[in-house]
Formats: structure tokens, C-alpha cells, sequence
């Protein structure tokens, strides 16, 4: 089980989004652009097709910057849509997978930056 490669083309598939300017398949310190997104690896189980096969959770992190509420409001719902297609493009992430679900997003609210954060729940079958 490859879980950077995973992650690695997990963020890969993101960044194919229209409007997405960074993507990396780690939890960076400090986020400097906007609209960044991150991975994380939440969960890892045996699948229920088997021990041969796991389950891998994970999280995706969409954070919006800007100067005002409305901007990282409207920026947001452009983007979320455009994000979750992009995750899903290449559903056995270059033969790391048998399959790549996103079964969830969330607005989280604004953090202590001003940020503003969509968290994506993705499922990975491997």
C-alpha cells in the first residue's frame, strides 16, 4: 500500500481543477496562495472485499484567502463542484487504486486567519 502515492495523486487530480492554483499532498505549515489544497489520511482499514484490499480515508482541504467574507463565499462555490470532479478524474489514481469516491464536503468556518475551509471526505478503495 502506496499511502503517498496515493495522496501524491490525489492532489495531482485536484490541481486539474479550473481556479485551483496549489495543491500538495501534505499538511503545509503556513499556506501562502488561494485557493490551496491539501491531503490527509484520516483512516485505514481492511476493506470489506477482503484482506487483500483496504479502505483508505482521507481528507482534502480546499482553504480560500481574501479580504472579505463574500469573496471566499463565492470562490468557494465555484470551486467546490470543479475540486470534487478533479479528485474523482482518474478513478484508480494511476493504478494506485481500485476505485476513489469523495462521499462528502464540508464549509468549515472561518479559522483564526480569516481563512475560509472546504474539507472534502474521500474514500479509497486499494
Amino acid at each position: 500500500m502506496d499511502l503517498t502515492g496515493i495522496r501524491q495523486a490525489i492532489a495531482n487530480n485536484a490541481l486539474s481543477a479550473d481556479g485551483l492554483d496549489d495543491a500538495k499532498h501534505y499538511e503545509p505549515e503556513m499556506v501562502a496562495g488561494s485557493p490551496t489544497f491539501w491531503v490527509v489520511v484520516t483512516g485505514y482499514e481492511a476493506s470489506a472485499m477482503g484482506r487483500n484490499r483496504w479502505k483508505v480515508e482521507l481528507e482534502g482541504k480546499l482553504q480560500l484567502l481574501g479580504t472579505w467574507d463574500r469573496s471566499k463565499s463565492d470562490a468557494a462555490d465555484r470551486l467546490v463542484g470543479l475540486v470534487w470532479t478533479a479528485i474523482e478524474i482518474d478513478g484508480d489514481l494511476g493504478g494506485l487504486a481500485c476505485d476513489v469516491q469523495v462521499e462528502r464536503v464540508r464549509f468549515d468556518s472561518v479559522d483564526e486567519t480569516g481563512a475560509m475551509l472546504v474539507t472534502y471526505e474521500i474514500a479509497v478503495e486499494a
